[in-house]
């Protein structure tokens, strides 16, 4: 009972890796609108390394600044134009292994 928040919003994201449109990028960042409201406090202590590795990840590009540097578009969307697709799947797939995590463990 403790998890149900986190565990409802990863399964969401998961669900968005399944059956969103889009290729793996795409669905990543509807992925990501699931899970941006999260943060390390809804985690067990012992996944908060997988989380962040995951987040790391998707951030990875940091955000798209203009000419003036001001941000023009955030760090995960920016990323998810930077990646390939098949580092894009490999995301996806630790999410899912979070996700299994979350369901047998807690």
């Amino acid at each position: 009972m403790k998890y149900q928040y986190v565990k409802g919003r990863i399964d969401d994201a998961v669900e968005e890796l399944c059956i969103g449109a889009g290729d793996a990028r795409s669905r990543l960042l509807s992925a990501n609108e699931a899970t941006s409201s999260l943060l390390d406090i809804h985690f067990p202590e012992e996944l908060l390394g997988d989380w962040h590795s995951i987040q790391d990840r998707m951030t990875k590009s940091g955000p798209r600044t203009n000419f003036e540097g001001k941000m023009v578009e955030g760090a995960v969307a920016h990323t998810m134009t930077k990646i390939q697709n098949k580092t894009a799947s490999k995301i996806a797939a630790d999410i899912l292994k979070l996700h299994k995590k979350l369901q047998s463990e807690y």
